[in-house]
């Protein structure tokens, strides 16, 4: 299932530094929005939180993303997903 994902900085900036799933700027409990957030850069749709920051590094035009945590079989698909990184399937609706 995709989702919605974009690219958030300052209004000075010319590239995004910040990925967000979801198409509004972060917030914080009171309600405030992150300065990190003020200006949206762009959005794209991805199948999982790896494959979002797969096309975020590429497009910053950074070293190929890393999850940095083991794959596994999804326990309802069997395809390979990460449990401890985003937890999403890519190929079904698990969460983990």
């Amino acid at each position: 299932m995709k989702r919605i994902y974009s690219t958030w900085g300052f209004e000075k900036d010319e590239r995004p530094h910040t990925l967000i799933g979801g198409t509004q700027p972060l917030t914080f409990e009171n309600g405030e929005v992150d300065s990190d957030c003020e200006k949206i850069f762009y959005q794209f749709e991805a199948c999982s939180w790896e494959e979002a920051n797969a096309i975020y590094h590429l497009r910053q035009e950074f070293e190929p993303y890393n999850p940095d945590v083991p794959a596994a079989p999804c326990p309802k698909c069997g395809v390979l997903f990460y449990p401890e990184g985003g937890g999403e399937c890519w190929n079904c609706d698990h969460q983990q």
